[in-house]
């Protein structure tokens, strides 16, 4: 198990793919993700959960997102 924690502003990760189960807890901003063509938007308080093997993509909002 590995865990991180990103504080961000105003960017983002361009696609890319995990080989292991990715669950990403939003604390506070938005987070725009784009998973399997399909744009989202994941507020605070909301929790994602990505498969091994999927393309994706995030962008942070300008005010400070932080995800554990």
């Amino acid at each position: 198990m590995e865990c991180s924690r990103v504080i961000a502003r105003n960017s983002g990760f361009p696609k890319h793919l995990h080989d292991e189960y990715v669950i990403s807890a939003n604390l506070t901003g938005v987070e725009e993700i784009w998973l399997a063509g399909k744009t989202a938007y994941v507020k605070s308080g909301q929790v994602t959960l990505y498969n091994p093997g999927t393309i994706q993509a995030s962008r942070f909002d300008s005010q400070s997102v932080k995800n554990d």
